[in-house]
């Protein structure tokens, strides 16, 4: 594999070539229309491979910064966790029995030339590892938001969190950072309607809300 220990981006010469950097950035935009397969489970609308990285990078930021580690690298690993599903697809905890996909190849080929192939392939080298703090909390960072996501769902009235709560009570126990725990003890615990019924709207502090009398 190709290595990137210092993490810092490689120069590269005139000879190569922006059309490398140009396609692999249109494909990453594609993983905004590749659903993760859970959404078999169901049909519900589950936020697709792109949505789940957004939230994701920021569950990590929010781990690391209580657990001390280093925000940015988390940022990085995070965002590029998922890359290659742009060629392999997502897949759940049934299909995993009957598939196993070459995700390296589909990783080194996505990213080809590009500029960021080297640091790309030192990210995924980093993950698989699993060693790192900064790779245990983008492993925790990816099985929370299944659990932030499967929380917004029970408050529409779906019932697959019910469905799914010994699944998930097993994949707490997996989780590496005593930070994660508690976040997984709370968003179960919370309203996902909190945030905008706690924050200052029309309702406790505007035009709706009642006078005192």
């Amino acid at each position: 594999m190709r290595t990137d220990p210092m993490g810092d981006t490689p120069a590269r010469d005139s000879s190569d070539l922006i059309v490398e950097d140009v396609d692999i950035l249109f494909e990453i935009g594609t993983l905004r229309h590749i659903h993760r397969s859970w959404r078999q489970f169901g049909g519900l609308p589950f936020a697709n491979v792109a949505e789940h990285s957004f939230r994701m990078a920021f569950i990590g930021m929010v781990i690391a910064v209580h657990e001390g580690a280093n925000v940015d690298r988390v940022v990085q690993l995070a965002l590029a966790h998922d890359l290659p599903e742009s060629r392999t697809g997502d897949a759940n905890y049934v299909q995993k029995m009957y598939r196993h996909d070459d995700v390296e190849a589909a990783a080194r080929e996505m990213d080809g030339r590009s500029a960021l192939a080297t640091h790309f392939d030192a990210l995924r080298t980093e993950l698989m590892a699993g060693i790192t703090i900064e790779a245990k909390i983008v492993k925790d960072a990816d099985n929370l938001d299944c659990d932030f996501e499967l929380k917004e769902m029970r408050d529409k009235g779906a019932n697959i969190a019910e469905a799914l709560a010994p699944t998930r009570e097993a994949v707490k126990r997996t989780l590496h950072t005593d930070t994660a725990r508690r976040l997984f003890d709370t968003v179960n615990m919370r309203s996902s309607h909190a945030w905008h019924l706690n924050a200052r709207n029309r309702f406790n502090a505007g035009d709706w809300k009642q006078e005192e009398k």
